[in-house]
């Protein structure tokens, strides 16, 4: 259906404000809880640990995303489709969040930061799909800078509260479990009211909608290329944000808390004017080039220095 202006402005809102609530606490877990977490109840095996915890996180969420996805596609509710995943989802993160908070055990607490994380996927998966189906074409560059906009700011809040409240984890833990109820209370009252899926046409989920999320493009040979160089790409980002807080706190700071809470937080800062400039220029400079490979080839060349400056020049 065409949505009216009210029903437009609220879409815009409603995404941008969920993809705020849903990023914050998970960006706070991402960059200071959850490394945190493991060097409190892990000692000296902090690093390997925490590796093992982002290998088994990254495992768990590939194979989850298809069974999400097909799942999500096959609800069959008068709150249609996607809105009771998203509200499932964020209330049961909070509530797993609460409970890791209280945890002193590192399996416990492991297994909790998991089972987060799926959480996180049955809301961050159908939320997406919604974007896709409600927002008309006509209004959608404005939608997805919003949202864009919202998921940098997001980020933001919750790296720098984070950074704040390191003394008193447990706090800034909870304060992301509220954030989960938050959004799931913003689906519900600020985006127009999903239609009722009941009247659609029912059918059975059939085995090939689980594989064709991970079977390659038939007729694509571009398509290896592309996914070898995001592949590597996504590698070397994960390799400087995974171990930022510990970069920061014991190879720059010595261990000193307190010394590392001002750098954490200016790096959280620069992660947001960076992020903005890039949602506010990526639109130009992907119309200058119409080979879209060389802003890719120039932002990694841009990446390089900036992870080559601190290593030849430490401060």
């Amino acid at each position: 259906t065409k949505p009216t202006a009210m029903q437009a402005n609220r879409l815009v809102a409603g995404f941008a404000l969920g993809s705020m609530l849903l990023s914050a606490p998970m960006a706070a877990f991402n960059t200071v809880l959850i490394p945190q977490t493991v060097s409190r109840l892990s000692g000296i095996n902090r690093v390997t640990d925490l590796a093992m915890l982002v290998i088994a996180g990254a495992i768990m969420t590939f194979l989850l995303n298809a069974c999400i996805a097909v799942g999500s596609d096959h609800s069959y509710c008068r709150f249609g489709r996607r809105t009771p995943w998203i509200v499932s989802g964020s209330v049961l993160a909070a509530i797993c969040m609460a409970i890791l908070s209280a945890c002193d055990f590192l399996p416990w607490a492991v297994f909790f930061w998991l089972a987060t994380q799926a959480a996180y996927a049955m809301a961050a998966i159908p939320f997406a799909a919604a974007f896709g189906e409600r927002i008309p074409d006509k209004f959608r560059s404005r939608a997805d800078a919003y949202r864009g906009i919202g998921l940098t700011v997001g980020q933001l809040l919750g790296a720098v509260v984070a950074v704040l409240l390191i003394r008193t984890p447990s706090v800034a833990i909870r304060l992301c479990a509220a954030c989960f109820v938050v959004a799931a209370v913003v689906v519900v009252l600020v985006l127009p009211r999903e239609r009722s899926s009941v009247e659609l046409r029912s059918r059975a989920i059939e085995r090939h909608e689980f594989f064709s999320h991970y079977q390659m493009p038939k007729g694509a040979p571009n398509f290896v290329r592309v996914l070898v160089a995001r592949l590597v790409m996504t590698a070397g980002v994960s390799l400087t944000g995974v171990f930022l807080w510990y970069i920061v706190l014991y190879a720059v700071n010595g261990g000193d808390v307190d010394a590392a809470v001002p750098v954490m937080a200016a790096v959280a800062v620069a992660s947001f004017v960076g992020g903005l400039i890039a949602t506010l220029v990526l639109g130009p400079v992907a119309d200058h080039w119409e080979d879209g490979r060389i802003p890719s080839v120039l932002a990694c060349g841009l990446y390089i220095v900036g992870l080559a400056v601190p290593c030849v020049a430490p401060s």
